[in-house]
């Protein structure tokens, strides 16, 4: 199958592998999975250049035994554009077998997976077809790195406009405070090469350099095809950000901790070239081309629901969430719309949450903003100093009563629309305590 057009899960291997095991799995009434792992091939009988990986699974139900080791051969030469999957199947039955058999049958199976090779006695591979591939950037992730360790090819474009553009985001991350964070900016690798206040215009140089091959064709397929090679621009940018310039001393985890590490909020143009990494585009839409002016990440975080209408790089994605930069922008995101709810309350005198628009009283905003609105709890505990002290001279059954309410609204609290209802109906400025 094509490598690049592997958009369903199909081009990672433990994937295949999980999807195979269900078909095993339904006609076995008692089982347990014994291992269930990556596995190292071990021997190359025939110098085949191309990647091999594997995964193998080990199942022992009550009447069989099923060893399972799939293997994956990429980058077949002589053009290394396509991949063979392979599955090594070895079944028994289970009576009288303890662990040791077990483990025999296993050892076996391993052999058979680790004796396959190609039989075609075509190695070579054809160095003119894939650097052509390389300049024009189709290729996957695991292919740039592959190529550049393999057989030392790397695009066109990697000197000087991607070490540019590192450099760029690297000084970018020195200036919010963050050496210590990142890679130093007298890397060899970065002699001679100018920075940018803005890397973003690599990018754009890339794209006006395209401007002459892009055909002679309709607007509607010109800009088509300026928007395809605008996201293979991001692609490309995003594997060089992510090790493919300076290994493991820069990576994407690299950029967000150090992001997340710095005691100021970013600046808008880091803001802008971790978007433009995740390029986020709508769906049904070839020809719309990513840019400032379009949808922000922070923008569709006020309704996560439509990161299903968005094409978007999956790598990318995965470490914005792992390392707890989604998680960050969404408080910020919270907290701007308390600020903005506050700014209501006072421009139009008060008013309850259910007067306001629907998408600023949904569920999910009420909850994350009772875990993160930590000004809330402030606000809570400066209220409820005022009423202690304006009902020093009330009677013994009204401090009761007072307590009581107190106790409710802590109570309500748990249900995470206290906070909105308290700062909605006039409870923020300290005199109006009641009316949440």
């Amino acid at each position: 199958q094509e490598l690049e057009a592997s958009l369903d899960g199909q081009d990672d291997l433990k994937t295949v592998a999980q999807a195979y095991l269900s078909e095993l799995l339904p006609g076995l009434d008692q089982f347990y999975i014994m291992v269930n792992n990556e596995y190292l091939k071990k021997m190359n009988r025939t110098g085949d250049v191309s990647s091999w990986s594997c995964w193998e699974v080990f199942i022992r139900g009550k009447d069989h035994i099923y060893g399972c080791i799939l293997s994956r051969r990429e980058f077949i030469p002589p053009l290394c554009d396509i991949t063979q999957d392979i599955t090594v199947l070895l079944r028994c039955p289970a009576t009288e077998l303890n662990f040791a058999s077990c483990e025999v049958l296993l050892a076996e199976c391993r052999a058979i997976a680790d004796s396959l090779s190609p039989s075609g006695h075509c190695r070579d591979v054809d160095t003119r077809i894939i650097q052509a591939r390389l300049d024009s950037l189709q290729c996957t992730n695991e292919g740039f790195f592959w190529f550049h360790g393999r057989l030392r090819l790397t695009p066109v474009h990697r000197h000087p406009a991607a070490v540019k553009f590192v450099k760029s985001v690297v000084k970018l991350l020195h200036d919010l405070g963050v050496q210590e964070a990142t890679a130093p900016l007298d890397d060899p690798i970065f002699a001679g090469i100018p920075v940018l206040h803005d890397p973003l215009v690599v990018a754009q140089e890339m794209l006006s350099d395209a401007e002459p091959l892009l055909g002679d064709v309709s607007k509607d397929e010109r800009e088509e095809r300026r928007s395809a090679w605008y996201q293979r621009i991001a692609k490309y940018l995003a594997v060089c950000i992510d090790g493919g310039l300076l290994g493991d001393r820069f990576t994407l985890v690299t950029l967000v901790g150090a992001i997340l590490s710095a005691e100021t909020r970013p600046s808008a143009v880091l803001r802008k070239v971790v978007e433009f990494l995740l390029h986020l585009l709508p769906k049904g839409s070839p020809g719309q081309m990513w840019s400032h002016s379009s949808v922000s990440l922070v923008e569709l975080l006020h309704d996560p629901a439509l990161f299903g209408h968005y094409h978007f790089s999956r790598t990318v994605l995965h470490v914005l969430v792992t390392e707890h930069y989604i998680e960050r922008e969404w408080h910020h995101v919270l907290r701007r719309r308390c600020q903005h709810l506050d700014t209501e309350h006072h421009q139009h005198g008060g008013g309850t949450l259910h007067q306001r628009p629907s998408h600023q009283r949904t569920a999910a905003g009420a909850l994350g903003a009772a875990k993160e609105c930590e000004v809330g709890e402030q606000d809570l505990k400066d209220d409820k100093q005022d009423d202690d002290d304006n009902s020093d001279d009330e009677s013994d059954d009204d401090e009761d009563e007072d307590l009581d309410d107190e106790q409710e609204d802590d109570e309500s609290q748990d249900h995470g629309l206290w906070w909105f209802q308290r700062r909605g109906s006039g409870g923020g400025d300290g005199g109006g305590g009641g009316g949440g």
